[in-house]
């Protein structure tokens, strides 16, 4: 019998360097890097707001939907949104994190893989955190590059 995949960690709300209305949720498991889209802003999302904060049945809704999505498995994650993708860890080419050199150079994390490229835009917080997170998992020891600004 198979193990089940076991979920080591979580970065919510990392800004895509492709579309800076999008964000993504990186899951950090035993096995792979699963990467969920979560936010899309284009447009009516201001106006969807509005109706909301009006609306408390579509608040009510809204967070059921929320809480429903958070309990699917990461691949039925996956499946709900196309540009949602997951990366087992022996595809991986290169992880590199470049920490924010300058204030108008924003810190980076690039995922390459053999199917796929993504360059995500970490806050201070979230680099950290995934500094640490990526740097303890034994299969990705020789293909992630961290870049940490001088002190």
């Amino acid at each position: 019998m198979q193990n089940p995949e076991r979920q080591i960690a979580v970065t919510k709300d990392i800004l895509y360097t492709d579309d800076y209305l999008s964000t993504y949720d990186l899951y950090v498991s035993d096995l792979r890097l699963v990467v969920i889209k979560t936010k899309h802003g284009y447009g009516g999302s201001y106006l969807v707001d509005i109706i909301e904060q009006r609306d408390q049945a579509a608040v009510k809704r809204k967070k059921e939907l929320k809480e429903k999505f958070e309990n699917l498995s990461l691949d039925e994650k996956i499946s709900c949104r196309y540009e949602s993708f997951a990366v087992n860890y022996e595809e991986i080419i290169q992880i590199k994190l470049n920490d924010q050199q300058f204030p108008l150079r924003k810190a980076t994390l690039r995922i390459v893989s053999k199917k796929k490229k993504a360059k995500f835009h970490p806050t201070k917080e979230q680099f950290e955190q995934l500094t640490y997170v990526l740097s303890n998992i034994g299969a990705l020891w020789k293909k992630l590059v961290i870049n940490k600004k001088q002190s």
